[in-house]
C-alpha cells in the first residue's frame, strides 16, 4: 500500500454496535487507513439511567473529561499520526485541539446531530479549531452563526451501516414482536416528539413504535408508542425489516 493511499488517523468516536462512529471507523479501515482510537464512552458512561448514577456522572464529569483529554493528547506521541478526526467531539476540550494544531496536526470533525449545543458547550467552543467540520444536515449550511464560527463546513449525506442496517430473515416471532407500520429509534427530544405527534394525529390508526431513552417525558399520545427501552445493534436490523 502506498503512502498516499493510507493515513494514520487519531480517531475519537464510539464503539457500540449501531453507532455511526463505529460504522465510519469500519469504512475507513476497509479503505486501508490505520485508526488509533479513543472512545469517550470508556471515560464517561452514557448508559447510566438511575438517578444516583446520573448524579455521580454529572458531578464527576469534569474529572472524566480531563482524563479523556489526557488520553487524547497521548496520540501526539505517535510520530506517524497524520491528523485527528473527532466524531461529534464529546468531552473534547479546545485546549486539546490547540495542542494538535500547534504541532501541525490537522483536526477534523464529523457531526451527524441536529444541534451543536445538545451535548455540552465544549462542542460549540471547539468548532473554530477544526480545519473542517462535516455535517450531515444540509440546513447547517444556511445557519449564519455556524458558518461564521467554523473555518470550513462541508455537507455529506447521512449514510448507513451495512453491518447493522441490513435485511434479516424474519420469523413469525420476530415479526410479531417488532412489527409495526412506522418505527423510530432515538433519544427523546422536544422536536422529535413534536414531529411524531404530527404523524400520530394525522394517522390515528397507524401502528407506530418508538425505542430509545427518555420518552417517558413525552405527551401521553406519543408515550403510548414507546417500548419502554432502547434498541441497539442487530435489533435495529430487525426493526427496520419489520416496519
Amino acid at each position: 500500500m502506498s503512502d498516499t493511499s493510507s493515513y494514520c488517523i487519531g480517531y475519537l468516536g464510539a464503539d457500540w454496535w449501531g453507532s455511526d462512529a463505529r460504522a465510519l471507523a469500519t469504512e475507513l479501515r476497509s479503505q486501508g487507513h490505520l485508526l488509533v482510537e479513543r472512545h469517550y464512552e470508556d471515560y464517561f458512561s452514557t448508559k447510566w439511567r438511575s438517578f444516583p448514577l446520573r448524579t455521580v456522572r454529572r458531578l464527576c464529569r469534569p474529572l472524566m473529561a480531563a482524563e479523556y483529554n489526557r488520553a487524547v493528547c497521548e496520540l501526539l506521541d505517535i510520530g506517524a499520526l497524520d491528523f485527528l478526526l473527532a466524531f461529534k467531539g464529546m468531552l473534547l476540550d479546545e485546549s486539546t485541539l490547540l495542542k494538535f494544531r500547534t504541532l501541525g496536526k490537522p483536526c477534523y470533525c464529523v457531526y451527524p446531530d441536529v444541534s451543536y449545543r445538545d451535548h455540552g458547550d465544549n462542542i460549540w467552543k471547539c468548532l473554530p479549531h477544526y480545519d473542517c467540520v462535516f455535517t450531515t444536515k444540509s440546513y447547517h449550511l444556511e445557519d449564519p452563526e455556524l458558518v461564521k464560527r467554523v473555518r470550513c463546513l462541508q455537507y455529506v449525506p447521512h449514510g448507513f451501516d451495512p453491518e447493522v442496517h441490513r435485511p434479516v430473515q424474519l420469523t413469525a416471532r420476530l415479526d410479531s414482536y417488532y412489527g409495526c407500520d412506522v418505527s423510530f429509534v432515538g433519544v427523546w427530544s422536544a422536536k422529535k416528539e413534536q414531529i411524531l405527534s404530527v404523524v400520530i394525529d394525522a394517522l390515528p390508526d397507524v401502528n407506530l413504535r418508538i425505542w430509545g431513552p427518555f420518552w417517558n417525558r413525552a405527551q401521553p399520545s406519543v408515550q403510548r408508542c414507546w417500548q419502554k427501552r432502547s434498541a441497539y445493534g442487530d435489533e435495529l436490523a430487525a426493526i427496520c425489516s419489520c416496519s
